[in-house]
């Protein structure tokens, strides 16, 4: 995989929750650039974990609102924009919490099924085993998978919910 050295980055910052913040980036960035030829779609935070019956309602909004809603405007604006140049990848960010249930993170939990697209039927269950790697994953690991969905070797990958556990 080819790295670029000298990369023209722009930074921004947004409240993905906001719809018209993330409106925003979406134009700025074609602003700069003229088009979005990729994008890591990454929204998300934990919240406070709690029992699902304590698990407070503005709680709940709040990591939804982030979690799903941020990716959801996300895919729509950049969309609309891939859509009209013809062509851009995306990569959305779900975690393990996407894929099982996350003990004491309703929020988290169903937010993040929310965006691989299943039901949240294992919220209730606790994530206490360890994976066979017996550690938790690098940044750059999932990184190098962000950066290889990304490009042109990735092309025929569509649709995929790829698991980045350990094992």
């Amino acid at each position: 995989m080819e790295v670029v050295a000298k990369a023209e980055v722009l930074l921004l910052t947004a409240n993905v929750a906001e719809e018209e913040q993330v409106k925003k980036y979406v134009d700025d960035t074609v602003s700069r650039f003229g088009q979005i030829d990729g994008f890591f779609n990454n929204a998300g935070v934990e919240g406070k974990q709690d029992l699902t019956e304590d698990f407070g309602s503005n709680e709940f909004q709040k990591v939804v609102s982030i979690n799903l809603n941020g990716v959801f405007f996300g895919m729509k604006y950049v969309l609309a924009v891939m859509k009209k140049q013809g062509s851009g990848s995306i990569v959305k960010t779900a975690s393990v919490g996407g894929i099982r249930g996350v003990g004491n993170q309703s929020g988290y939990a169903a937010s993040k099924h929310g965006v691989v697209g299943d039901n949240w039927e294992e919220v209730g269950k606790e994530f206490v085993q360890p994976n066979p790697m017996k550690r938790f994953g690098k940044p750059e690991e999932v990184g190098y998978l962000v950066a290889f969905l990304l490009s042109d070797q990735a092309n025929f990958i569509n649709a995929a919910v790829v698991q980045i556990d350990g094992g």
